[in-house]
């Protein structure tokens, strides 16, 4: 199980985990009675929610990307460029994203599709999300 996020907003208590396989609502409503009986014993009083990234939350971090290797991501870079391909490979550093875009090969009267490949840091593009329907 990793975190993918966590926030204190007032007296509230935000968790969002996941795990590589996918995380179930009743893993999630375990965790937060684990949690609420672990804070009520340190005499602390939060409001808790405990759930799962949506599947149309950007990926916020490394392990998400592995998690969704093979899937098709759409990557906002800013200033309305969008690249959509699959996700190839994810490390610490960063991700990379193949995709393809209609050319017309020196020589050749037809466009055709060729292979890009595109490798960014976790920190470059403004978005990363998954493309729901597509595998």
């Amino acid at each position: 199980m990793f975190i993918v996020e966590l926030a204190l907003e007032g007296d509230r208590l935000r968790l969002e985990v996941d795990t590589p396989q996918g995380i179930s609502s009743d893993e999630c409503g375990s965790l937060n009675r684990y949690l609420q009986q672990q804070l009520e014993a340190l005499g602390e009083d939060w409001e808790l929610e405990v759930g799962s990234p949506g599947l149309t939350t950007p990926l916020r971090i490394p392990e998400q990307f592995t998690k969704h290797l093979g899937a098709t991501v759409e990557v906002a870079l800013g200033k309305g460029k969008r690249v959509v391909g699959e996700l190839k490979e994810a490390d610490p550093e960063g991700f990379v994203v193949e995709y393809h875009v209609k050319e017309t090969p020196e020589g050749k009267k037809r466009p055709e599709l060729v292979a890009h490949t595109m490798k960014c840091s976790y920190s470059e593009p403004q978005a990363v999300t998954l493309v729901i329907g597509k595998r």
